[in-house]
């Protein structure tokens, strides 16, 4: 999910002529002008992604974190657990999903307080039925209870 994501946000990054680090480029992309849907902007020239990195093995952000897009997040989004789960839904969903789920939901939170306009949510999720399966269906069931609305 975070390798496929890391892709999404390259891409959106590159549509709305911004640097690997979230500088707007000389010339902005006339045809994507509106960069606050997909990024927030604390100065008047560093976009940050509206992201939240999740994964219970740290070794996927680790590599995002060390990557080219390195300076592009936010480091404080990054949520991660030292905990195996062995690539086993249930033990995501129930065990470690539930100890990272209060941290994600101060972050989804705060992200979608930060927005003019909140429309919806866009996940980037592993669904082949282990731990991103896991934790993943973990936070679309609070996004439905927090968030039936949008």
């Amino acid at each position: 999910g975070n390798q496929f994501g890391s892709e999404f946000w390259n891409q959106i990054r590159q549509e709305h002529n911004l640097s690997p680090s979230g500088i707007q480029n000389a010339t902005p992309n006339p045809t994507n002008s509106n960069t606050n849907i997909f990024f927030s902007s604390p100065s008047t020239t560093k976009h940050t992604p509206r992201a939240i990195l999740t994964d219970l093995d740290p070794t996927t952000l680790d590599t995002i974190q060390s990557g080219p897009l390195r300076h592009l997040f936010n480091p404080d989004h990054f949520i991660t657990s030292l905990s195996s789960s062995h690539k086993n839904y249930a033990t995501a969903y129930h065990h470690h999903g539930a100890t990272l789920i209060d941290p994600i939901s101060d972050q989804i939170r705060q992200q979608a307080e930060q927005s003019d306009r909140l429309q919806g949510f866009q996940l980037c999720q592993s669904i082949a039925g282990g731990t991103g399966s896991g934790l993943g269906t973990r936070v679309i069931d609070l996004l439905e209870d927090e968030y039936q609305l949008v």
